[in-house]
């Protein structure tokens, strides 16, 4: 992944942090007050709701009054939501922050065009990149002579219709192929 797709990636991240809380805090502005006290005996969960943080036993919340103990339950769920959202949301703030434009990725493209035989880059340049692979051999299959001809745009033969739409396609977006199409014309 490249230093723009990282970044991209963590300001994705940042939306969808900033997104769920602020999701969260508009439910938490909807929800119940108080807290939610449950207690397990045998199988059978018991609710209670705390209204006062001194009250450590809280009110019994009966089966019919079950939403209660559900929406309590949401708020808390929300509240810890929140508290993790907002910890990565700095990490990530931080983060962008500090990345700067002399990243790994770009360092060696900040040499002198001097350096380019002397030194072996880690990660090559787009450029370089395509060079390489359009140079890289070819093992191309025969065509026979009954098989119909298909013509690129840049008159080069391949051997289907399926084939001339992708040269095409990828020539209109000046996407490199090999260099090891034959030209007929």
């Amino acid at each position: 992944m490249n230093d723009s797709a990282f970044i991209q990636c963590l300001k994705d991240r940042q939306a969808f942090l900033e997104t769920i809380i602020a999701e969260k805090n508009s439910s938490l502005n909807t929800s119940p007050p108080g807290k939610l006290r449950i207690i397990r005996r045998g199988k059978q969960n018991y609710y209670y709701h705390r209204k006062d943080p001194q009250d450590t036993n809280g009110t019994y919340i009966p089966r019919k009054d079950f939403g209660l103990a559900q929406a309590l339950a949401q708020k808390e769920y929300d509240q810890k939501m929140i508290e993790a959202a907002k910890k990565d949301l700095k990490i990530i703030q931080e983060l962008l922050k500090k990345l700067s434009k002399q990243s790994f990725e770009s360092c060696n493209f900040s040499l002198s065009k001097s350096y380019g035989n002397l030194i072996q880059p880690v990660i090559l340049s787009d450029e370089a990149f395509a060079a390489q692979w359009q140079n890289m051999p070819y093992q191309k299959k025969r065509y026979w002579d009954d098989q119909k001809e298909f013509f690129t745009n840049r008159d080069e033969r391949v051997r289907s219709k399926s084939e001339l739409l992708i040269a095409n396609a990828l020539d209109q977006r000046n996407i490199p192929r090999t260099s090891e199409i034959q030209t007929y014309r």
